[in-house]
């Protein structure tokens, strides 16, 4: 909420359309990370508050499974977030397809074989020559 109330507070961009539309983007985007991020933790948060006052006692196959998917899912919040990214933010696909298509050994003609590996943590000339991570 900070960050959100911090976003649209600033007056960076001004008060045009265009500025307004890319608030609400990034409003969007913050919003579905965050409600996936607790919809997925909330079950295995709330097996390990009930485990510890006793109440969740895996004595049953159904419970253990239940807590094994708990897991799964807490984990698979890790997994979906690029997903989300990649969905809801044009920056994150365009800053992607850049890395994909600029990145090292990308070059469309020719082999790759005997190409030197970079020496540096970033390189320059591969993109319109701008600096890649």
């Amino acid at each position: 909420m900070c960050m959100l109330s911090r976003l649209w507070r600033s007056s960076v961009g001004g008060r045009s359309a265009e500025s307004k539309k890319s608030k609400k983007r990034v409003t969007r985007l913050v919003v579905v990370v965050v409600a996936a991020f607790a919809s997925l933790w909330f079950p295995i948060q709330v097996i390990l508050v009930l485990k510890s006052i006793g109440v969740f006692v895996p004595d049953t196959s159904f419970k253990i499974s239940l807590q094994i998917v708990s897991h799964v899912l807490a984990y698979t919040s890790s997994c979906i977030n690029p997903l989300l990214y990649a969905f809801l933010s044009e920056n994150f696909r365009k800053a992607f397809r850049k890395i994909v298509y600029c990145g090292p050994g990308s070059q469309r003609h020719g082999s790759t074989r005997h190409m030197p590996l970079p020496t540096k943590t970033t390189r320059t000339g591969s993109c319109q020559g701008q600096d890649i991570l």
